[in-house]
């Protein structure tokens, strides 16, 4: 554990923070609410008096909702790891509590994964700012491997720190979304992701094919603006060169994949993502058609 400041866990409340930003050198106000509920947009480009102008739809939003995962296949497992301690006696009780398991799991993996990435941004800004990274301290075990994991590769690499949690925005597709970091490695630079996910027998090392979909769109949406500010006057954003899946697993078991090691290019990523969100607008299109919502 990296020494420094004793501080409390801000995790839940860092990632919680409204965001206030400006992009394309002004032209969009964005505000992003990660607490809104129901209706409310958790991304709005809003006017100068306030008043919003455009609802673009989050990143997660849209992956989620147009590319299935075999969430049945999961909840089955979870199940059977309950039963089999039971047997060779199964009552209706067992039945009944094993059907709660995947949604213990699925929320106590929400919280370590909250607080993980709580602490890696934390100990991002940080260092983006010069500071004495913070120690953690947290009952969460699990989100204490997970954050040590990570610890540990940064500091074993040449990594400099060029962006934390940052939002962008496509105005051509009407996406937002906020991007966990931007990384030097190296001599590269990286848009990078954290994930928390456990090992499965689709994603043995945590990281699934559509997380590079995500970094793609973080991309595209960071690229669209670099470019408009570049046209502009100038701009002080660098070029996104690679993208890099940062998997710190809650035993303490860390993977870094990159789009270089799966043998596909950023642009396969961005280009992929833009598919993604026209299949999205044509199956809304269709479901209004047939009247659904």
């Amino acid at each position: 554990m990296p020494v420094g400041l004793r501080v409390k866990v801000r995790g839940a409340q860092m990632a919680s923070e409204i965001i206030d930003v400006q992009l394309y050198n002004g032209q969009f106000h964005m505000i992003h609410n990660p607490n809104a509920k129901g209706s409310s947009p958790r991304y709005k480009i809003v006017d100068n008096d306030g008043k919003i102008i455009a609802k673009p739809k989050g990143v997660t939003t849209i992956l989620g909702q147009t590319l299935a995962k075999d969430f049945v296949g999961w909840a089955l497992d979870c199940m059977a790891d309950v039963l089999s301690d039971k047997l060779p006696v199964i009552t209706q009780a067992d039945i009944d509590d094993a059907k709660l398991e995947s949604g213990r799991r699925r929320d106590a993996g929400a919280g370590t994964g909250s607080i993980t990435h709580g602490l890696v941004e934390g100990f991002l800004k940080a260092v983006d700012k010069g500071e004495k990274p913070p120690n953690a301290h947290t009952d969460d075990k699990e989100a204490i491997k997970a954050y040590s994991a990570f610890i540990e590769w940064f500091s074993a690499n040449d990594i400099e720190v060029i962006d934390v949690e940052g939002v962008g925005y496509s105005a051509e597709y009407e996406v937002a979304g906020t991007r966990d970091n931007i990384l030097r490695w190296d001599g590269k630079v990286y848009m990078g992701d954290l994930k928390t996910t456990n090992p499965s027998r689709k994603a043995p090392n945590g990281i699934y094919a559509e997380n590079f979909l995500q970094l793609g769109a973080y991309t595209m949406m960071y690229e669209e603006q670099r470019a408009f500010e570049e046209k502009s006057g100038g701009t002080k954003l660098v070029p996104i060169e690679g993208l890099a899946i940062i998997s710190a697993k809650k035993n303490g078991k860390l993977d870094v994949v990159t789009n270089e090691m799966v043998g596909v290019s950023v642009g396969d990523c961005v280009d992929m993502f833009r598919k993604v969100v026209n299949m999205y607008n044509f199956l809304g299109y269709l479901t209004k058609s047939l009247g659904g919502k």
